[in-house]
């Protein structure tokens, strides 16, 4: 998916001059394969101390954990074949869905808050 169609072309006479014949079949089932890698999501560990910063980041910049979460949640990549897939596993969304509700509920608490302090 990096590589242009000349470059796919050049890899092939190199390897032709070496002895090695890569035909247009081997070649699909290497792009297919190179796919699957790119559709494969990745895992975001979220540990006490990510825990630790959403609330203590929603207490003092809620909107800014808000963001967070919600880009967590939301994140995805475009395959080179135009697919759009989500760039981290269910449980990590999940995760982050936690994050995020709870982002808000303490933002809406500090606002709360805020606003019989200033009444």
């Amino acid at each position: 998916d990096e590589w242009s169609r000349e470059d796919y072309r050049l890899s092939q006479l190199i390897l032709e001059k070496r002895g090695k014949v890569i035909t247009d079949d081997m070649l699909q089932k290497m792009k297919d394969k190179r796919l699957k890698d790119l559709r494969q999501p990745e895992k975001f560990d979220i540990d006490f101390t990510w825990w630790l910063n959403i609330f203590l980041g929603s207490v003092s910049a809620g909107l800014w954990s808000i963001y967070l979460s919600w880009g967590h949640l939301t994140l995805k990549k475009t395959l080179p074949n135009g697919e759009q897939v989500y760039v981290y596993d269910a449980s990590s969304r999940n995760n982050a869905e936690r994050m995020l509700w709870i982002s808000i509920l303490i933002t809406i608490i500090w606002v709360i808050v805020l606003a019989f302090r200033v009444i």
